[in-house]
């Protein structure tokens, strides 16, 4: 099964990210419409958010799969999210770009909740938050920072995203707490 982990709440209903996943994921997969779990935009946003948060109760979460942000981020949880937060609504930073100011999201200790996290980091861009993540003290401050205390986390990064990382030509596991996986080119 899979959980699709935010959505944007837009005035027409409709489910964007949901749309792609499928599309690019699931379909190709052969992954029955039944075993997708995603938020509902149309829902009322509190029984939405409390129905999401009793499947994790019952199932919770094998593997999340995430992508890194050079900010920090994870999904629409910018700076400052509470590390404690579970499914709901959250603001959306940059509503031009998304065309809505709320999202609906697993919480980040949903996330760190996950039995294992695989997170992907591409690009020179991302050095800086990789060097803090692997080798920076935790921030609260910064989403990503929930990994830095999960214990079972795999990073998949090129070459350019590792690059700040001191004294390291190449990585192949485990490095302050991670476990990374250098791939010569973008994952």
């Amino acid at each position: 099964r899979f959980v699709v982990f935010d959505e944007l709440l837009r005035r027409d209903g409709s489910a964007p990210f949901h749309a792609v996943l499928q599309e690019r994921l699931f379909t190709p997969l052969g992954v029955p419409a039944e075993n997708v779990i995603a938020f509902n935009p149309s829902a009322d946003r509190r029984s939405e958010s409390a129905r999401i948060s009793a499947w994790l109760e019952i199932a919770g979460i094998d593997v999340a799969l995430l992508s890194a942000d050079a900010r920090g981020h994870i999904g629409f949880h910018m700076a400052g999210s509470p590390l404690s937060s579970t499914a709901g609504v959250i603001p959306v930073e940059n509503r031009e770009r998304w065309g809505t100011g709320e999202a609906f999201s697993l919480g980040l200790a949903d996330l760190a909740r996950a039995a294992r996290i695989l997170l992907f980091a591409s690009g020179k861009n991302l050095a800086e938050i990789v060097r803090s993540l692997t080798e920076g003290s935790f921030d609260p401050s910064k989403p990503i920072s929930v990994l830095q205390r999960h214990g079972n986390v795999i990073l998949v990064a090129d070459r350019s995203a590792l690059s700040r990382i001191e004294g390291v030509e190449k990585i192949s596991g485990y490095h302050a707490g991670l476990f990374i996986l250098d791939a010569a080119s973008a994952p």
